[in-house]
């Protein structure tokens, strides 16, 4: 079981994601996601790592967002960004440290 915890500021456009984000919180961040429209943020500077499917998730967010003319703004720290940065995230979406 997954050790994330996923919650949504719809008046900030944001999703807050802490612990690990894995294949488990995938449910919990496409709830999360599909609850905002426009420009959204995800902030994952609380989360510990971040595996290949939600990794995919945030891509799809990214590609759902350019479509609508928008924007998506992701936050990260340490061991995340530095992944989200090897995996060449950071050329397809706006990765802030």
């Amino acid at each position: 079981m997954s050790g994330a915890h996923i919650s949504v500021d719809a008046d900030a456009s944001t999703i807050y994601c802490e612990g690990a984000v894995d294949m488990a919180a995938l449910p919990a961040l496409r709830t999360a996601a599909s609850r905002l429209d426009g420009s959204i943020c995800v902030d994952l500077r609380n989360a510990t790592t971040i595996d290949d499917c939600a990794v995919g998730i945030l891509l799809g967010l990214a590609e759902r967002t350019r479509t609508a003319g928008a924007d998506l703004t992701t936050i990260a720290a340490g061991t995340v960004a530095e992944r989200l940065r090897r995996l060449g995230v950071d050329t397809l979406v706006n990765l802030q440290e």
